[in-house]
């Protein structure tokens, strides 16, 4: 299997991940009032979409989605999923190994590859999703299962962005 398959296969299960997360949010009437869990959903959603403006050259607004609700942010993250996917499809296992410029590093720091950077954000992002269900979990709220070995089993299901 290639590089590009297994990133893309991260990429694939992170937004079906994120998805079954907001359905678990959205099913909880409590959660648009709880600002731990609003400011985590707003950081994941924000570093995703810093991330695909650093690899695409465009510049990042720190301050994105700042003034988003709940449903905006929810739409936010599956437009970041549509978006990304594109991205991605574009790519060859060449692409992989251009460097990424992190804004606001110095000489001193090592500027990663591309693939290392899709590492980053697909595993920081499933460690936010799990603050978000620990959150969940303590103001009386149902967390999503959301493991990646799931995904498999469930045989890589796509994202499911319906409202329920």
């Amino acid at each position: 299997m290639a590089s590009i398959e297994i990133l893309t296969d991260l990429f694939s299960q992170m937004a079906w991940a994120d998805a079954v997360m907001w359905k678990a949010v959205r099913t909880f009437h409590g959660a648009a009032e709880d600002k731990w869990l609003c400011g985590w959903l707003h950081h994941i959603h924000l570093c995703q979409h810093a991330w695909l403006n650093i690899w695409k050259g465009e510049p990042v607004d720190a301050n994105a989605g700042e003034t988003l609700d709940l449903a905006g942010l929810s739409e936010w993250a599956r437009e970041y999923h549509d978006a990304v996917g594109s991205y991605l499809a574009a790519l060859d296992e060449t692409d992989l190994l251009r460097k990424v410029v992190v804004p606001q590093t110095d000489d001193t720091f090592r500027q990663p590859h591309l693939w290392e950077s899709f590492v980053q954000i697909t595993t920081h992002s499933t460690y936010h999703r799990g603050q978000v269900s620990a959150r969940l979990r303590e103001i009386g709220g149902v967390p999503a299962q959301t493991d990646f070995i799931l995904w498999v089993g469930l045989g890589k299901p796509g994202a499911d962005w319906a409202a329920k």
